[in-house]
């Protein structure tokens, strides 16, 4: 009888410690006394079922608990920071250096103090968020760049490189925007007050600039200035209006004989398709589907579900025509687009650094009109000599990828395990043999 009472006790404080639900009594029995049942169901305390009674007296699995915030701030890179990764990757390449993570990271931190990532881990894991895999080679792992980036860039140069040879004028061009209390970083105050002291604002207004460059300079004509109160405040309509405008003026000053080319970078905005390019989407209803494939006379079973049909869809879809090559061709203007993700090949980018470096020297109103006429004064002095300078600069980066390209695949691919071999990017890398 004693050892019966302790395992009453036992039994007892257990359902104590798993589950606080209100138990009906059980009737005493002159008997022993069974182990003791309750009802659970998941997620709900209050809910009973028969069929779902559990025995107390049996270990029971506990939840996993939820992964606590190790403290640190998640580091998100912009797109100029992924394309130094990429960038600074093949230029270790093109030194015939294999490319492992922790000599990636080691160049980055030396040449960028401000580059955030300070573990190879940390890198590993964003190399592969922007296309590349881990293989490896007869000596050591390395990470790849994805073959579509790579066929990107081939085909991006041999376009390039044609239009160099027939003295096509070129242009490129790009948006940035620039806060209107766009001020040096460090300056003077008198106990922290003064002109200068910047105020608290809700809303903050900018400025939003669009510009071609060639190697002259500016195109002074079609640039751009509006006011805006978001960081990207552009849209499809405002940048075609733009283009059909610049095209106009482009071909007026160069007249008809002339060929023309303008670089775009793969912005939203830059790449609307036109009403025949678009195709049903997994967001479409059913019937939108069926009568998309009915319009172009495309036979389907009327038992296929909405998987199927999209199936279909991507079978026949159309090419994709942008509005933005539509327009650009009224004027025998030529569209070229840079790869996805390389704006360190567009030499404008360059230019937004200088100009923006210039308004914070210069801002001291923090008025839209004067940073705008800052903006203007900046674009007005550029000389064929800073231009050109730009352009020298990414010459060079052109021919580093170009480098970095030929050595993979002549000196790395061919000591490459089989294709199908890829490698965990958390796995140790090896040390190089000397």
């Amino acid at each position: 009888m004693k050892e019966q009472g302790e395992t009453e006790a036992n039994v007892r404080v257990l359902r104590s410690r798993t589950i606080s639900l209100s138990i009906p009594k059980h009737r005493e029995s002159s008997g022993s006394t069974p182990p003791a049942k309750i009802c659970c169901h998941r997620h709900t305390a209050s809910a009973f079922s028969s069929s779902s009674k559990i025995d107390l007296s049996i270990h029971q699995a506990l939840p996993p608990q939820k992964k606590r915030h190790s403290g640190h701030r998640k580091i998100i890179l912009s797109e100029q920071g992924k394309d130094l990764i990429r960038v600074e990757f093949h230029k270790l390449i093109q030194e015939k250096v294999y490319p492992t993570s922790e000599k990636l990271l080691k160049r980055l931190n030396e040449q960028y103090e401000d580059f955030p990532i300070r573990s190879a881990g940390t890198l590993r894991k964003e190399i592969k968020s922007i296309g590349f895999i881990f293989q490896r080679t007869s000596k050591i792992k390395i990470p790849l760049d994805s073959q579509a980036f790579v066929a990107a860039r081939a085909k991006y140069f041999q376009a390039l490189e044609e239009l160099r040879e027939a003295n096509v004028h070129l242009y490129y061009h790009d948006e940035t925007w620039l806060n209107l209390r766009e001020v040096k970083r460090l300056i003077w105050t008198l106990e922290g007050k003064g002109e200068i002291k910047k105020e608290e604002e809700k809303v903050r207004p900018r400025l939003a600039v669009s510009a071609l460059i060639s190697v002259k300079g500016y195109h002074i004509p079609s640039v751009d200035i509006w006011s805006c109160t978001e960081e990207h405040n552009m849209d499809s309509t405002h940048f075609l209006s733009w283009l059909d405008s610049t095209c106009a003026t482009l071909r007026d000053e160069i007249g008809e004989k002339g060929r023309i080319a303008v670089c775009l970078d793969n912005a939203t905005w830059h790449n609307t398709l036109t009403k025949e390019s678009i195709i049903p989407k997994r967001s479409s209803t059913k019937g939108e589907i069926q009568k998309w494939l009915q319009d172009r006379k495309i036979h389907f079973p009327e038992k296929f579900v909405k998987a199927q049909l999209l199936q279909l869809v991507c079978a026949n879809c159309p090419r994709k025509e942008y509005m933005s090559d539509r327009i650009a061709k009224k004027y025998a203007v030529e569209i070229i687009r840079l790869p996805k993700l390389y704006c360190s090949l567009n030499p404008i980018e360059l230019s937004w650094n200088n100009l923006k470096q210039f308004v914070r020297d210069q801002n001291t109103t923090f008025r839209q009109d004067d940073v705008k006429q800052l903006i203007e004064q900046f674009m007005v002095a550029m000389d064929d000599k800073l231009a050109t300078s730009y352009f020298h600069h990414v010459y060079k980066v052109e021919e580093m990828y170009k480098t970095a390209d030929e050595i993979m695949e002549e000196e790395i691919e061919p000591h490459m395990q089989s294709d199908s071999e890829e490698i965990d990017s958390e796995d140790d890398e090896e040390n190089v043999e000397q």
